[in-house]
């Protein structure tokens, strides 16, 4: 059995996973425009700078430096699971600069829920940890509640943490792969 503190460690670390898929999804939906402009070839949308925003916004929202992590008051598994989600969130900004700079085009199709479904996906592989992006009524059928999340929305709603208005369907291990 673990001890209150490691538990504790284990929630934090969560918490900051998924503040951290979220703060890349934003980053994302920061630079649609200039991924969906037409008009030009390069993009100037790098790995690189994509964590430079990453490492900014996540220190805005959280008070954790990204760029610091390996001295920072945070606890060891924080310091294993977060640089491997950035790198894995990288990793889909670099295999997407063929998508993201092709001229002519605006619409690409890369976006914020298509980053962060690549980018998880690739971190459950290397990880074994999924992060879920639960969400009542998602747009896509393939995205819907599976028993588990419905089961803990329930329980979240009998706290009083939020509003159940149900959800359709389920989606077991029907996850989305990378393009």
């Amino acid at each position: 059995m673990r001890s209150p503190e490691s538990r504790a460690d284990t929630v934090q670390t969560a918490r900051w996973l998924a503040l951290l898929l979220d703060t890349g999804r934003l980053v994302v939906g920061d630079y649609q425009a200039v991924i969906n402009d037409a008009s030009k070839a390069e993009k100037n949308f790098s790995p690189a700078v994509f964590e430079t925003h990453l490492t900014t916004k996540f220190l805005e929202r959280t008070g954790v430096d990204l760029s610091k992590l390996p001295t920072a008051a945070v606890p060891d598994v924080s310091k294993r699971t977060l640089p491997i989600l950035i790198e894995m969130e990288k990793q889909v900004i670099a295999e997407a600069q063929g998508v993201i700079n092709i001229p002519g085009i605006g619409f690409k199709g890369f976006i914020p829920t298509t980053f962060a479904t690549s980018a998880t996906n690739r971190f459950r592989r290397h990880t074994g940890i999924y992060l879920p992006q639960t969400m009542t009524a998602p747009r896509n059928p393939r995205n819907q509640l599976d028993e588990y999340e419905i089961g803990m929305l329930k329980k979240f709603a009998e706290l009083g943490k939020l509003e159940w208005t149900g959800a359709a369907g389920g989606r077991g291990e029907n996850e989305a792969e990378d393009p």
